[in-house]
């Protein structure tokens, strides 16, 4: 799954503050968006559910913004492994996706990705956004790691005030 995470030191996570009297220390990496935030989409806010969350891989990651982000492949949160057979794909397997963000500004673009490539973009209009996506997974749309064939989908973020958000991928994996 995808977190982002921040530490610079400074006592305050996710919240690093641009400070040029700094910047000429070796070692010292500070960016004037913050650092990263980890995000956990978990049942409750107990630490047993959320270390849940983590290994479901419930999770992304964002640019030190509060952007909430929901990503969904048929009916899957993101982080998901879900199995298919290559005769549901020769057939062409339909995806459905839902795409939830609301941020702290006005959204710019919301890019969906699969395996890595961008295949479909959204302009923003506004500081909030729900979206359906649907596309037909097809079995020349997947890549290989060695002998395994597998597609994945994540969303991309992007807000006017520069901060971002990923969401961790769903995985089709194709049975053997």
């Amino acid at each position: 799954g995808v977190i982002a995470s921040g530490e610079s030191g400074d006592g305050h996570p996710g919240n690093s503050q641009w400070r040029h009297g700094y910047s000429h220390k070796a070692g010292i990496a500070l960016s004037p968006l913050g650092g990263g935030l980890a995000a956990v989409w978990a049942e409750r806010l107990t630490r047993a559910d959320i270390f849940d969350a983590l290994r479901a891989r419930r999770c992304y990651g964002t640019t030190s913004s509060r952007i909430k982000l929901r990503f969904k492949a048929n009916d899957h949160w993101m982080g998901a492994d879900i199995p298919v057979s290559k005769d549901q794909l020769k057939a062409g397997l339909p995806i459905e996706m839902e795409i939830d963000v609301a941020g702290e500004s006005d959204i710019d673009a919301i890019h969906l990705f699969r395996n890595g490539q961008i295949v479909h973009c959204m302009p923003g209009f506004g500081p909030s956004l729900s979206r359906r996506h649907r596309e037909t997974l097809q079995i020349d749309d997947c890549t290989y790691l060695s002998a395994e064939r597998f597609a994945y989908y994540y969303v991309r973020v992007i807000m006017k005030d520069g901060h971002m958000a990923w969401s961790s991928p769903v995985w089709f994996s194709v049975e053997s």
